[in-house]
């Protein structure tokens, strides 16, 4: 059971299967990206080398606030704080644990607060994608081939339930 086991047994036992870790907290679904009367473009799910296919996928390259799309989810709110955040780029890197994050399986582990406390969070890399020919990444991104904009945008949408809850439209919150 994936929701027992320690970083480095999750690590270890997808390494040993040759399988790529999938978040058994926040199942991606397509009714994730609907609520209400609003209802976004149909979405697919796709790992970071599925979507920079010529570029060398990296966690972080150069970290500044120009490099972030804030793609078609209304989280402004989201996108500023990121973006301040970006203006430090060795704070912005310590939201990230390195050791307890694996890039082989897709894993990453990242720091949010609630309340002032922090609260670990162990991310797969599957990012929502517009369907269609162009396939470009729906939300918050980053212009290079990097993944911290997107992972502490799903970690945000994880700790709420889902993307839909960061739309600024949503007003269930």
């Amino acid at each position: 059971n994936c929701l027992e086991l320690s970083c480095q047994e999750i690590i270890d036992r997808c390494t040993s299967a040759g399988l790529k870790y999938i978040d058994p907290h926040f199942k991606q679904e397509l009714k994730i990206f609907r609520y209400a009367d609003k209802m976004w473009f149909p979405l697919c799910l796709k790992r970071p080398d599925m979507i920079w296919e010529d570029k060398e996928v990296k966690l972080f390259d150069s970290i500044s606030p120009g490099d972030i799309n804030q793609g078609n989810l209304g989280d402004c709110w989201l996108l500023g704080m990121i973006g301040a955040l970006a203006e430090y780029p060795e704070t912005t890197k310590s939201f990230f644990d390195i050791k307890k994050s694996s890039p082989a399986i897709g894993m990453y582990a990242v720091r949010l607060f609630d309340m002032g406390r922090p609260v670990w969070y162990y991310l797969d890399d599957l990012l929502p994608l517009t369907r269609g020919s162009e396939g470009k990444l729906a939300f918050l991104h980053s212009k290079q081939a990097e993944l911290w904009p997107s992972l502490l945008e799903k970690a945000s949408a994880r700790k709420y339930g889902a993307y839909a809850y960061l739309d600024a439209a949503n007003h269930t919150i």
